[in-house]
């Protein structure tokens, strides 16, 4: 099978895109034509079986350009392959009249609730955008094949099959709990960026390893942090360097606010934490709070209180047992429900029968 897989939005080494279901699909013996931006590591290589044509990231409101880009090398690539997988709501518009292969998209977020964590578009603005992005998806839904990160997604958009986000468990057996506490992902408000930035200065200098690109509104009050020692900052890592830096610590930090956007989701973070035997300190979330108490494999803490996840910190700190009996569960928990190998295969399976259906 040849598979066309097209994104303008996420970075070329995604974690879902790109670590999970194009490895998934070179694993199982397809061909990949990966139409997306270029890797954030300019010496960074290709998965062999991978064909990378570069285009032009869509940025806030630079995209004109790259939706251009991308419908000219659809309508180049399109029928050559067997199955396209687009990643993009707004490219489920752009390339209509590309070619007759099949279109799957892969719906990883709620689009029209995300509208609000888009600090780029003007809060007059993020109403009617929202209305457009829920009329693309009912379309996309009436006219294309769809697969679902989150089974809440259903609730919108009709029963469809859902491919979570899951996550590789390494082989190796967890590392011992460290000192550092980390937290993986974009650093932006709805995130909890300013709690974050909190309860880095509460703890010892350093001690907390943001690992992520931050929005540009939050990136000035993260660099003034790093610059004063408060804590350390990576920047964006693909998602195998991030998780190595994971291993080992104390806890890992899932901080998301109540915004339309996170409300009915897992946070991926959680299950990312779990993989490597590192607790989570979590807001509660319904299905947070709800996976956190099933497994004890971690903490709940209010939303927007640094006290409350310093003192979640603390706790671990002062009582290893409890710290490695958590992060023994997280780690069960990430092999028995949440092992991509198994849900990659699902994915594969859901291409080849798109495919073969024409």
């Amino acid at each position: 099978m040849r598979v066309l897989v097209v994104t303008c939005v996420h970075r070329a080494d995604d974690a879902r895109v790109y670590q999970r279901q194009i490895r998934q699909l070179v694993e199982s013996g397809h061909e990949v034509v990966y139409i997306a931006p270029p890797f954030n590591d300019p010496d960074a290589v290709a998965f062999e079986g991978v064909e990378h044509i570069e285009v032009p990231r869509a940025v806030g409101r630079r995209r004109v350009q790259s939706w251009r880009r991308v419908r000219a090398e659809v309508g180049r690539c399109r029928d050559g392959c067997d199955v396209m997988v687009v990643h993009d709501l707004e490219l489920t518009f752009v390339l209509r009249g590309t070619g007759r292969t099949p279109m799957v998209f892969d719906v990883k977020e709620d689009t029209p609730a995300a509208i609000a964590d888009k600090a780029w578009l003007p809060s007059w603005a993020q109403a009617v955008a929202s209305r457009v992005a829920a009329r693309l998806e009912r379309q996309a839904a009436r006219g294309h094949h769809l697969i679902l990160a989150e089974y809440s997604y259903r609730d919108r958009l009709g029963d469809h099959p859902v491919v979570p986000n899951s996550t590789w468990i390494p082989d190796d057996e967890p590392l011992p709990p460290g000192h550092d506490v980390v937290y993986v992902g974009r650093i932006s408000q709805g995130r909890g960026a300013e709690t974050l930035l909190a309860v880095g200065r509460a703890l010892e200098p350093g001690r907390l390893l943001l690992i992520g690109d931050a929005d540009d509104d939050v990136r000035p009050a993260v660099e003034r942090e790093v610059r004063s020692g408060a804590v350390r900052w990576t920047g964006f890592l693909p998602n195998p360097e991030a998780l190595r830096l994971v291993e080992g610590a104390l806890a890992g930090l899932s901080l998301l606010r109540p915004e339309p956007n996170y409300v009915h989701s897992q946070p991926t973070k959680m299950v990312e934490y779990f993989a490597r035997g590192v607790p989570v300190i979590t807001t509660p979330l319904p299905l947070a709070r709800e996976l956190v108490e099933r497994t004890c494999a971690g903490l709940v803490v209010p939303y927007d209180d640094p006290a409350a996840v310093v003192a979640a910190i603390y706790r671990l700190d002062n009582d290893l047992a409890l710290r490695t009996e958590m992060g023994a569960n997280g780690y069960e928990a990430a092999r028995a429900q949440f092992d991509w190998s198994r849900d990659g295969r699902a994915f594969v399976s859901l291409l080849e029968d798109v495919a073969a259906s024409g």
